[in-house]
């Protein structure tokens, strides 16, 4: 089967379904609660803040003190109607309730009669000190918000992962992973209990340089909760192939997988695989059969029952850690660089704190995240007074630690916290986008100084630094993306009660108490939102996730068949946020005006063809999110009236959206991720209408600058007064047809002449640029914290600007800059003769320079950072200079193998696709070479000069004229040879 019919198949995956966690073992499930639900009989306290569900029945909370008083009554053993005293409610009234039943229950069951009454009195005595201890904390706050200290100024970094005590278990695993290089496949079992580090591990053996040199491959699932065989080779297609799937047949799955694989050396790393099923790891072993010889399968799992399973098999068991790492991991999260011996009863306390975590690695961050805020004794002291660390006691579950880092949130930030209960475990948070869903539900309180959207963003970080979220390292996006770990993710959910609310798969009764619901597909379906029948009308956020942001790294997101839309609009008058990315929905429905209150609207990935006129009556909109429309073209004139607009995002990959004239009346916008400039003065928006826009802050991409006629235009824009902007992308879209016969060049120069950027810019992207040369406000050292330069398709420039000057600059790209034929990056007049020349740069790109002969040499100083470089398609290209100190380069596609006479730092060189190159002659002096890749040099015979050292690692792939046993010039018994 062609695979490449794969990526015409789109489906939703199925995921996790949040886990109903009980404190309690003696907690009960019913299946359809009653209109006023009173406590199953054997209930302890646990359940007042549990959900009493099966898997298919809504989730129920005790939240009224009526609910909470039948829970007192049964623990009691009283009778609601024979005695209706417990009616009471004050703290008092209930205390004196449970004391009197209990005195009373102990004296009529005296210990050490009959072996039935003592474990009767020892239940009723557990009941009793549940029920004080419930009592205590149903009728008192733990920690008023106005006592809240102020954070201490020196923090620890934000996202920042620790893994001490952890490099032992990470190198161990590796053990594991890279000394069975002829299995295949080969299994290593990491069991670890939950909130020990196991993703972690996984985060940073996924990152670890090792695996980069060793694997052609890797892949990072998040396993679903409830999974078949077919879910299973599905969820491993998708991954391998980055879009949906949504074939059915196993056999055709399997096909696909092993087409995909073959002679591929793949690590494939799976969290929370929670099964023993002989079946799975069978299967998995055949799905990988046909990948190369070494290929790894790393899962982490919580049951020790895996191990039953048959076959070859590597376990690794990854226990809590020992007393001083915890220590460790708590001043590290505390006190950062600070003097730890300033106060010793902080210490002391300190150390209570950590005895109490149990060594649990997420417990210990996130009290550590907790109590830095400030070294106050009494502070300390309140968190290590809190009696839910009596619950941790009793219990046993460290979701009763981490509640103690809850208690202490302050009110704004708990209410954002439990939002995050809409969203399935595993899901993949942007920051960005969920602070503008909270901005949206009014959880921001405004500051004196800051705006609202920084706010919200300094919620966010105190919420990772808490360690309720954690940073990603698998995602290879710009944007940092963020994750709960498994246990914060059950603690929201025991939170959240009935307020919010997830549908997963079928529609089934919304809860009458819900007012965030959240659609999260099974299948890839048709959803009829008719069958919403109840519960709905209080709803103030609907959003419909997808699956493929949480079950695998990279997959393009399936498409959703949603259907009457148009009845949930007109029953759900209060919605105030509406997410319906990624469905088939082609227009909105005319019952969107009604929703008067709404702040945030997401469309992202639909068939929106066209966004109505009337959306001017949204006058409260804050967020419009309409990426990778493919058939949205423009957006109505009306936008103008959306005076509160704060963040506008319209981008595509193909084409663009027109903007219309008047759309410098959005003056509130603080982001907008793309401006286009139209074509018609009169019907679209000039450039000139940026001069108003000023707050505008973050990624600014203007396009179609094609179409600005003067460089007058281009100053009024007022760019450099926007200090707030990090990134510019300037395009000047398909400039090359529409400016031929035209002065466009002059134009071109003259209107990049005028739109300099402020000196804090971060990013520039200049692409399309149809000018001869670039301005001088590019050769300077101006820009102080510029740290990526792309020229793409500046196709008219024949000379590149100086950049060596720039201090920070660590990325720069030079991609179809056709008429460059010498490469100079060493000799400047604007840089005194002395000066190292790009000081900071670790990664630099040629490709496509079609007509590039000559790379001038560079001085020894120059480029003291450089780490990779790439060149591509560069097929005039006969040399490469002298850098000291890069230790990556890669060749691809060029007419010819590159010649370099002096490399000395050398560790990896890759050669791909050099199609007439017979002969590959490597100079002699690179000695710290450690891996030479090959691949698909079709005429390739021989490799001459190989290094003499000790171990290199060759891979030579699709190679059919190339020999190795007889181009080694070295004995074999010291060579490691992959072909």
């Amino acid at each position: 089967m062609d695979p490449t019919n794969l990526s015409s198949h789109r489906r939703q995956l199925r995921g996790p379904r949040p886990p109903r966690l009980r404190i309690s073992k003696e907690s009960v499930k019913i299946r359809k609660p009653p209109p006023h639900p009173a406590p199953p009989p054997h209930a302890t306290i646990s359940d007042v803040s549990t959900p009493y569900d099966s898997d298919a029945s809504p989730k129920i909370y005790y939240t009224k003190p009526s609910d909470f008083m039948s829970l007192v009554q049964r623990l009691t053993g009283r009778n609601s109607d024979a005695d209706p005293s417990p009616s009471a409610t004050s703290p008092a009234e209930i205390e004196k309730v449970v004391e009197s039943d209990f005195s009373k229950q102990f004296s009529e069951a005296p210990f050490g009669l009959e072996k039935k009454k003592e474990e009767e009195g020892r239940r009723k005595k557990k009941n009793y000190k549940q029920c004080k201890l419930f009592t205590k904390l149903h009728t008192s706050h733990f920690f008023p918000s106005s006592l809240l200290p102020t954070p201490i100024q020196t923090e620890p970094e934000v996202g920042g992962s620790f893994v001490c005590g952890r490099e032992d278990d990470r190198n161990k695993i590796f053990e594991f992973i890279l000394g069975y290089n002829n299995r295949n496949p080969n299994f290593v079992c990491v069991v670890a209990d939950r909130g020990t580090g196991r993703t972690t591990i996984l985060d940073l053996i996924y990152n670890d340089e090792r695996v980069l040199s060793t694997f052609d491959s890797r892949r990072f699932i998040c396993m679903p909760e409830v999974y078949d065989d077919k879910e299973l080779t599905r969820v491993v297609i998708q991954s391998l192939s980055r879009v949906p799937c949504n074939i059915t047949d196993i056999e055709i799955l399997k096909e696909i997988v092993t087409e995909e694989l073959r002679d591929n050396k793949l690590l494939l790393l799976l969290d929370n695989f929670e099964n023993k099923t002989q079946k799975y790891w069978d299967l998995l072993s055949m799905l990988l059969s046909a990948c190369a010889k070494g290929s790894t399968i790393v899962v982490t799992t919580t049951r020790k029952t895996v191990s039953e399973v048959r076959g070859p098999m590597h376990f690794y068991y990854m226990n809590h850690l020992s007393d001083e790492w915890s220590w460790f991991i708590f001043k590290q999260g505390v006190f950062c660089s600070q003097n730890t011996n300033a106060n010793s009863d902080l210490l002391d306390i300190g150390k209570q704190l950590v005895a109490k975590c149990r060594n649990n690695v997420l417990c210990i961050k996130g009290v550590s995240g907790l109590v830095r805020h400030s070294l106050n004794v009494d502070w300390w002291g309140a968190v290590l007074d809190s009696d839910f660390w009596e619950i941790y006691e009793m219990e046993g579950d460290p979701l009763s630690a981490l509640r103690v880092c809850y208690e202490f949130l302050p009110p704004n930030l708990k209410k954002c916290f439990k939002y995050c209960s809409l969203f399935p475990k595993e899901h993949v948070f942007s920051k960005q986008h969920l602070v503008q869903m909270w901005l949206s539900q009014g959880f921001i309180e405004p500051g004196e100084s800051k705006d609202l959207e920084n706010i919200g963003l300094d919620y966010f970080d105190e919420l990772v630094s808490r360690s309720f979220f954690r940073t990603l390292s698998i995602h290879n996006t710009k944007e940092e993306k963020f994750m709960m770990p498994g246990l914060v993710h059950d603690l929201v959910q025991q939170l959240c009660q009935n307020e919010y609310f997830q549908l997963e798969g079928y529609m089934q009764q919304v809860p009458g108490k819900a007012c965030h619901l959240a659609l999260v597909p099974r299948e890839f379906q048709s959803v009829s939102l008719k069958q919403l029948t109840t519960g709905v009308h209080n709803l103030q956020t609907f959003i419909v996730l997808n699956r493929s942001d949480y079950i695998c790294e990279g997959i393009s997101p399936s498409i959703l068949n949603l259907v009457e839309l148009d009845d949930l609009f007109k029953r759900c008058m209060n919605l105030t946020t509406l997410k319906l990315d990624n469905t088939d929905i082609e227009e909105l429905p005319q019952s969107i005006m009604s929703l008067s209150n709404l702040c945030f609207l997401g469309l992202s990935n639909t068939n929106i063809k066209r966004i109505p006129m009337e959306i001017s009556n949204l006058v409260h909109l804050q967020t419009l999110e309409a990426k990778d429309c493919y058939y949205l073209e423009e957006l109505p004139r009306t936008i103008e009236a959306l005076t509160n607009l704060h963040y506008l995002d319209v981008r595509k990959e193909a084409g663009y959206v027109v903007m219309p004239r008047g759309i410098a009346k959005l003056t509130n916008l603080r982001r907008l991720a793309t401006f286009n400039v139209g074509m018609d003065p009169l019907m679209h928006c000039g450039i000139e209408e940026l001069k108003y826009m000023e707050h505008l802050k973050g990624c600014l991409e203007i396009s179609g600058l094609v179409n600005v006629r003067n460089g007058i235009d281009a100053k009024e824009a007022d760019i450099r007064s926007k200090d707030r902007i990090e990134t510019l992308s300037l395009h000047w879209s398909d400039a090359k047809t529409i400016l031929e016969g035209e002065d466009g060049a002059e134009i071109a120069e003259e209107v990049l002449l005028n739109l300099h950027p402020k000196h804090n810019l971060k990013e520039l992207v200049i692409q399309d640029y149809p000018g001869n040369v670039f301005p001088i406000w590019m050769e300077s050292s101006y820009f102080l914290t510029l740290v990526s330069v792309i020229f793409d398709h500046c196709y008219n420039c024949e000379r590149l600007p100086d950049l060596g000057g720039l201090p920070l600059l660590r990325f720069f790209s030079i991609q179809k800059m056709h008429n460059v034929q010498t490469m100079n990056l060493s000799n400047s007049k604007l840089i005194p003769e002395n000066s190292t020349r790009y000081p900071s740069l670790e990664q630099l790109n040629i490709w496509e320079m079609y007509e590039l002969v000559n790379w001038v040499e560079i001085n020894n100083r120059d480029f003291p950072c450089i780490h990779s470089l790439s060149i591509s398609k560069c097929s005039n290209l006969r040399n490469i200079p002298k850098f000291t100190y890069l230790v990556e380069l890669s060749i691809y596609s060029c007419a010819q193998f590159l010649e370099f006479m002096d490399l000395p730092s050398l560790q990896l060189l890759r050669i791909d696709s050099l199609h007439k190159t017979k002969i590959i002659r490597l100079p002699k002096n690179l000695l710290q070479l450690k891996k030479l890749e090959i691949s698909h040099c079709p005429d390739l015979l021989s490799i001459e000069g190989l290094p003499e050292v000790k171990s290199i690692e060759i891979k030579v792939v699709r190679c059919p004229k190339f020999n190795l046993e007889n181009n080694l010039n070295m004995k074999r018994e010291e060579t490691s040879v992959l072909a």
